[in-house]
């Protein structure tokens, strides 16, 4: 499982408790990007293709600065005596939570 995976089971966004410096939960926010569908189809063919790759590549540049910065963020915490649980069976937690998933497609 690639890395930034990984890190999606944690049950305490780290940037949130850096920044805070308590180690509560908190929820964190994405913050997606989007367009009006009306919008997009009055750009020309070329113009989608720019965007869309462009967009790819913001979303790969994301998630590099985020795990990098995740990384030096839980080092922090760390040395200040936090204990982090790195040995997560992500595949477990896919299994638990499937049945949620489930029920919120079909809702």
């Amino acid at each position: 499982m690639p890395k930034y995976c990984e890190k999606c089971y944690q049950s305490k966004p780290v940037q949130v408790l850096r920044s805070a410096g308590l180690p509560e939960h908190h929820p964190a926010r994405l913050r997606p990007a989007g367009a009006e569908q009306r919008h997009c189809d009055g750009l020309s063919e070329d113009e989608q293709a720019i965007i869309l790759e462009v967009a790819a590549e913001a979303v790969a540049m994301q998630r590099e600065l985020s795990i990098e910065k995740e990384d030096e963020m839980i080092a922090a915490l760390e040395a200040v005596g936090m204990t982090v649980n790195r040995d997560v069976d992500g595949a477990a937690f896919q299994v638990a939570v499937k049945p949620v998933w489930e029920a919120f497609i079909e809702a």
